[in-house]
């Protein structure tokens, strides 16, 4: 489920000097979570535009935010994205 495994999808992003990721996407139990996980492991900070993923209910979507929140993950909403770019 993770955007990391079995792909190249780290050596491209060093290949082309990205250090950082902000993350969007659907699942947020599954794909995103998995995703973002595997992401800290290979040192990158990342950022999770809160509003732009999703779960099957709010429930699920908050717990899972809440434990990617407590591996250092910066949760943000998107109207804020141009302040965590800038």
């Amino acid at each position: 489920m993770s955007a990391f495994i079995a792909t190249e999808l780290d050596l491209m992003l060093r290949n082309i000097g990205v250090e950082e990721l902000i993350i969007t996407g659907i699942q947020t139990p599954n794909c995103i979570r998995t995703t973002v996980f595997d992401a800290i492991a290979y040192n990158y900070p990342v950022t999770l535009i809160e509003d732009a993923v999703g779960a099957q209910s709010d429930d699920i979507h908050q717990a899972n935010v809440r434990d990617m929140a407590n591996i250092g993950v910066r949760i943000r909403k998107a109207q804020d994205l141009n302040s965590v770019l800038g």
